[in-house]
């Protein structure tokens, strides 16, 4: 089924604000996000977004990582970060003065 968020700010992934913006959705995709010009076909469920703001395509963020039901979540949990720092020493985001300077010690 096919909705439309209409008339309400909408907060964009860029930080911007879209006063008495409309957004499109169809089969659970986002599909248009705009101030204006934004056809919305007869068969379309229309949700006014009166007093509420939208921030579409936000994914909720806040999980527990280290809980994955292993036998020793802490040291999963380590060994994602450890990971992590690797991923993000490999990729150059990391100075070799940050990557020492942030040793992670079990």
């Amino acid at each position: 089924m096919a909705v439309a968020f209409i008339d309400g700010p909408v907060i964009t992934g860029d930080g911007r604000i879209l006063e008495h913006a409309t957004v499109l959705v169809e089969a659970e995709k986002i599909v248009r996000v705009a101030k204006s010009g934004i056809t919305i076909p007869q068969n379309v469920k229309k949700i006014p977004l009166d007093g509420l703001t939208l921030l579409p395509g936000f994914i909720d963020a806040h999980v527990h990582i280290c809980l994955d039901g292993s036998p020793d979540p802490v040291t999963t949990l380590l060994n994602d970060i450890r990971g992590l720092v690797v991923e993000a020493a490999n990729s150059g985001a990391l100075s070799d003065e940050q990557i020492a300077a942030n040793q992670l010690q079990v």
